[in-house]
């Protein structure tokens, strides 16, 4: 009966707890009038702007003439309708909804120096550098952001952490091979299990080394090829290296190489080589370099992996077995 009792006073405090919660941490405009963050900012202004995440990933862009580049990856070109989206949010953040004012909520909020989604630096034409720090999203977005030197934390409405990602892939053109896949007439490939070279003679594929017994599967072949005709990094690594460093990544020498031979209907055929490195344990991609490019790149593990790992015996076709047929028995008359 006791129990009872109790219920509907534990269900007012219960009621009147998540009032002062919603009271505390509800955006509600702020008590002075909404306000830039960045007073007289434009997009423009920016030259420089290094985006770090919650797991230790870091990325920095700079501005390079009109363009945009990755400095750390020997100025790869960042495409600058990529870019602008973000630059053109973040000038025009204001302090309209005002979400809380001490510091004791900054962690809460993942706004803190030592808690948060994203943390963003920026370098201004005159010398000036902000930092900002984006949160936790209330709703779809939606942000809660804190300027470095202030308590107050507020709400952009139009901002998400996901506008600011760390990987480069998001901001530069990942296409690394390109080439005409009906123009590819050959293709070498020398891994550790030995060499495997194709040719194209018409519309067929052949393998040196086939006995007269064995078939080349095809669609194998062809699936391999077209990858080639399409290949996208997962990010530029810059266009040196010294050679410990190229020794890390497999490089020196490559442990798988690619011969492509294009021969287009009208011209003279061109050779391209495709080094393959080691895999990367933490991103498992390969570490890679191609020759119509100067730009040392990753690839991920999945583009790769054949080129890498497979053998003769891959590209032969498994014979159909011949269907089984059981004889009628004949009725005794």
């Amino acid at each position: 009966m006791l129990r009872r009792r109790f219920i509907p006073i534990l269900l007012a405090v219960l009621v009147i707890q998540l009032g002062l919660v919603a009271l505390v941490y509800w955006p509600r405009p702020s008590q002075a009038t909404s306000e830039p963050v960045f007073p007289n900012l434009t997009t423009a202004d920016i030259i420089a702007l290094t985006i770090a995440d919650n797991a230790g990933k870091q990325l920095k862009l700079a501005r390079r003439g009109e363009g945009w580049v990755l400095p750390e990856a020997g100025d790869y070109p960042v495409q600058v309708d990529r870019i602008n989206p973000l630059l053109e949010k973040l000038v025009g953040l204001k302090t309209g909804r005002l979400v809380a004012e001490t510091a004791a909520s900054h962690a809460r909020l993942q706004v803190a120096e030592d808690t948060f989604v994203r943390r963003l630096e920026l370098e201004t034409v005159r010398g000036e550098r902000h930092t900002l720090y984006l949160g936790t999203a209330p709703r779809a977005g939606a942000t809660h952001f804190r300027l470095q030197g202030q308590d107050r934390v507020y709400l952009a409405a139009n901002l998400a952490a996901f506008d600011a990602t760390v990987e480069p892939i998001s901001y530069i053109d990942s296409k690394y091979v390109s080439l005409p896949g009906t123009d590819i007439a050959a293709v070498r490939i020398e891994n550790t299990h030995g060499v495997l070279a194709f040719s194209k003679e018409g519309d067929t594929w052949k393998l040196a080394g086939l006995s007269p017994e064995q078939t080349l599967d095809s669609f194998a072949v062809q699936s391999l090829v077209g990858r080639l005709a399409g290949l996208n990094m997962t990010r530029p690594l810059g266009t040196t290296a010294d050679a410990a460093t190229l020794t890390a990544w497999g490089l020196n020498p490559p442990a798988t190489t690619v011969t492509i031979t294009v021969r287009p209907a009208a011209g003279d055929s061109k050779t391209h080589v495709l080094q393959i490195g080691a895999k990367d344990p933490e991103t498992n991609n390969y570490y890679a370099k191609y020759s119509e490019s100067p730009y040392y790149v990753q690839i991920a593990g999945f583009n790769l992996d054949d080129f890498v790992n497979k053998t003769m015996g891959d590209f032969i076709a498994t014979p159909t077995p011949a269907p089984t047929t059981t004889p009628v028995a004949t009725p005794t008359p």
